[in-house]
């Protein structure tokens, strides 16, 4: 039987990565001084498998874009994309 718990708690997870790289985003003073992106390792981004299938759902629903900045170990470089920004900004919008 699937957990409604589970369901709500993948939910969050996911909706966390995509505030985090609103945030981002959006907090530059700044244009082109600091990169607008979530930065870290696969190991720092893929924490678990839940962590790690979060990312890739997002990024399948066109709502991130992942890319590899290279590097030893590899930096991922997260992205949200313009469907990302509208899913946040329509989110919160409906909460008020």
């Amino acid at each position: 039987m699937i957990s409604t718990e589970k369901i709500i708690k993948r939910q969050k997870l996911r909706r966390d990565i995509l505030e985090k790289c609103y945030e981002i985003l959006h907090s530059a003073e700044k244009p082109f001084t600091t990169t607008e992106a979530l930065v870290g390792t696969k190991e720092e981004l893929y924490k678990d498998n839940e962590h790690h299938k979060a990312f890739h759902y997002l990024m399948s629903k066109d709502l991130i874009h992942i890319s590899s900045s290279g590097g030893k170990p590899e930096e991922l470089c997260v992205f949200i994309t313009a469907h990302g920004i509208d899913f946040v900004e329509s989110f919160y919008i409906k909460q008020n």
